[in-house]
């Protein structure tokens, strides 16, 4: 067509003689929105063709509503200027006709809203899709009928009849692409409403194109008859042929329904046979009560747990069988079911049938009836009483061995690979002066010297790095002095073997040490006293024998000088020995 403008070939501006010719700025839009389709024809495209594509639909946008401009204002913008067409009767030449106008700032602002997200969502390109089908669609009656003013105005061009079928094409596209994004949306549904549309709208369309073809030739060309009744007929005929297509669409989606409402009745009564049969199966207790408290159903499974019959509980209150020092608790259990509270691991006593006690947790939710109202309740139940007895008998073991522990007078701490304590025995809250719960959570950092609390990290990585049991001596300062500490640690593994922690025993060995160096002391008086004996007795003279001895009291009593002197038969003192201690 541009070819046609270019070369001034009439045949490839109009379909025939005296039909209006297609603009060059029409047939610019087309190849434009043409292109703008291609970029957003996949359900996802990139935010680069979304770009370009929504510049481009809103470019043809501006074209249209610019050439609507030029009609309404009675301004010439310069936008028509291309090519020239002085054909006869065409007021405004190489103007785009107003339909044509119409339609393409309707198609790209349809575009425009497809490639352009934050526009989506207000839905206006389903708008645009009705004013660019609508237009279209008068433009076509006006063809088919020879309706002028629905295809042109009095002193301009109008649609030409290939512009009509570009129109068509595009549109057809557009919808073919994206139709949730269209009028047309629930033409592809799944549901009634999809089946309806696909259903009737073809048929009203198409008795209304064909009954007002024959009642044009029937008046223009035939003369069967007149326009009043020609218009009878044809009202009668689309009555009758649109009820009796509304009828058939009826019939149809009746037996549509019938069969899916028969399909549902199969699933149903399959999903009920699986419940049932899940039911009946499991080892949990599945029961309903009313909201009287009373069985109105228990699965088999009672038998197992209770020792009675399913028929034997049913009838019966809850409490009944539930023991005399827990009813009271069940009880307010149940109110808050019936207050519409679900209830969940509400852990209760129940009796069996032989008297003996079966420890029972329950998961309870209301049932409501139509208007919201609790008409009593479903309950499910676990028999926990091996569980139950386990964890008794697990809290017993560990209270007492926390008990051995807390009355160990050595130091016995756990802790966990960021060497925070998790567990200290009474000696430890003793050691630190704090209650158990100020040193749980905390670090050597936060309970020692920072040169103190690095050294004993050191030795934990050495633990939790090695797996190693490490025995080591360590000195600890205390508010009662330094303290010695003989300390096994030893790691602890999770069930996959894994170090997670670290255990400790430290014995305070203090004193122990201080007895072993008093006892080394003395036998080093006594080593010392027997040498200068042997001494005295192998007839060493007296001045050295004196000597060596203030050498011993030196070494022994840790003094830096002694003397030993003679008291003469006058009361003179004359010197016989002495010894100082030997310099740095």
């Amino acid at each position: 067509m541009l070819f046609g403008w270019v070369a001034d070939i009439g045949t490839f501006k109009r379909i025939a003689p005296g039909l209006p010719s297609m603009k060059a700025n029409t047939a610019i839009g087309f190849v434009v929105a043409g292109i703008a389709l291609w970029l957003v024809r996949d359900p996802e495209p990139t935010r680069r063709r979304c770009r370009i594509a929504a510049a481009l639909s809103f470019a043809v946008a501006a074209l249209g509503l610019l050439t609507l401009a030029e009609y309404v204002f009675h301004v010439d913008l310069g936008i028509d200027g291309l090519f020239e067409d002085t054909e006869v009767g065409d007021g405004f030449p190489g103007r785009t006709s107003p339909h044509s106008a119409l339609a393409l700032a309707a198609v790209g602002l349809w575009l425009g809203t497809i490639a352009t997200p934050e526009i989506r969502r207000f839905a206006p390109g389903r708008t645009m899709s009705v004013v660019a089908s609508l237009v279209v669609l008068l433009a076509g009656i006006g063809y088919l009928y020879d309706v002028d003013y629905l295809r042109r105005s009095s002193n301009v061009n109008g649609m030409g009849l290939h512009t009509l079928f570009a129109f068509l094409v595009l549109c057809a596209g557009i919808i073919a692409a994206r139709p949730q994004e269209s009028f047309l949306v629930g033409i592809t549904s799944d549901g009634p409403g999809g089946q309806v549309v696909r259903r009737l709208v073809p048929g009203f369309v198409g008795l209304g194109i064909v009954f007002g073809i024959l009642r044009a030739v029937g008046k223009r060309t035939l003369d069967v008859y007149g326009t009043r009744s020609g218009t009878g007929l044809v009202v009668a005929s689309i009555v009758v042929v649109g009820v009796a297509v509304v009828l058939v669409t009826a019939r149809q989606l009746d037996r549509v329904d019938d069969e899916r409402r028969r399909l549902q009745r199969d699933l149903l009564r399959r999903s009920e046979a699986r419940l049932e049969a899940i039911v009946e199966t499991t080892s949990d207790v599945i029961a309903t009560l009313s909201r009287e408290g009373v069985w109105t159903y228990v699965n088999p499974a009672v038998r197992d747990i209770y020792g009675y019959e399913p028929e034997e509980m049913v009838g019966r209150r809850f409490a009944d069988f539930t023991h005399p020092e827990r009813v009271g608790a069940a009880i307010d259990a149940f109110d808050r079911i019936i207050g519409g509270e679900a209830v969940r691991g509400h852990e209760t006593v129940h009796r069996r049938k032989d008297g003996s006690a079966v420890v029972m947790s329950f998961n309870t939710v209301p049932v409501r009836d139509e208007r919201g109202e609790v008409t009593g309740l479903i309950a499910t139940g676990a028999d926990i009483t091996e569980r139950w007895l386990a964890t008794a008998r697990a809290r017993a073991a560990h209270e007492r061995l926390e008990a051995v522990l807390d009355r160990t007078p050595a130091l016995v701490f756990i802790k966990d690979r960021d060497g925070r304590y998790t567990f200290a025995n009474r000696a430890v809250e003793e050691f630190f002066g704090l209650a158990r719960d100020k040193i749980v959570g905390r670090a050597d950092t936060e309970l020692f010297a920072p040169e103190i609390a690095s050294r004993l990290r050191q030795t934990d990585r050495d633990v939790l790095d090695g797996g190693e049991t490490v025995r080591l001596e360590e000195h600890v300062p205390h508010r009662l002095g330094l303290r010695a500490y003989l300390t096994v640690k030893f790691p602890l593994r999770d069930a996959e073997g894994r170090i997670v922690e670290l255990c400790a025993v430290a014995t305070d060995i203090t004193e122990l040490q201080q007895r072993q160096d008093e006892l080394t002391r003395r036998r080093d008086e006594q080593a010392a006293i027997s040498a200068l004996g042997a001494t005295a007795l192998a007839g060493v003279a007296v001045d050295e024998l004196a000597g060596r001895a203030a050498q011993m009291v030196v070494e022994l009593l840790d003094v830096d000088e002694c003397r030993v002197d003679r008291l003469d038969a006058d009361g003179a003192q004359r010197p016989l020995g002495r010894a100082n201690r030997p310099g740095p």
